[in-house]
């Protein structure tokens, strides 16, 4: 079994629908869910914005929230998150930011992006993210940071 399959498995078993806001994963979030056989019955929506201004109005987080924090800060994750859950009534919500090809700022590691994840339950709703560093080439590393993204959805899932 193929780890997509075993993913859309798991998501179709709990009746889980995702919605996603990609900005590194270039879409292939959605698009490897979209591989299995019933990936269309958990995926609500998937938002791919790469310039800034799709971001301001697809996404919504604005560009003084990036400059007074960064493209690739947790603060900018968590409204992201916080915007997917307002608009979508999915169950799951992956973000990720652009994978940084350099430092700006001299500490963080090239590859470097921000994921976060918002989760509904029982009314409330959780807020969880994380930066990680995906090695390999451009490919690798958005293809790394989709399936690091479902992932993470599924154990926090199985943590309520």
């Amino acid at each position: 079994m193929r780890p997509i399959d075993a993913i859309v498995d798991y998501l179709t078993e709990h009746e889980l629908k995702i919605a996603t806001a990609e900005c590194g994963a270039g879409g292939l979030i959605v698009s490897e869910l979209l591989r299995a056989d019933r990936g269309h019955a958990v995926v609500e929506y998937g938002v791919f914005a790469q310039s800034l201004e799709a971001k301001d109005r697809l996404i919504g987080v604005g560009d003084d929230l990036r400059r007074a924090h960064g493209a690739t800060s947790d603060v900018v994750v968590v409204a992201m998150v916080q915007q997917i859950l307002k608009s979508s009534a999915a169950h799951l919500v992956i973000v990720n930011t652009n994978i940084e090809t350099h430092a700006a700022d001299g500490a963080s590691p090239c590859g470097r992006a921000v994921l976060g994840w918002g989760l509904r339950n029982g009314g409330r709703s959780y807020i969880h993210v994380k930066a990680c560093v995906f090695e390999g080439d451009r490919f690798d590393q958005r293809l790394e940071m989709a399936y690091c993204g479902l992932r993470e959805a599924i154990r926090l899932h199985g943590g309520f």
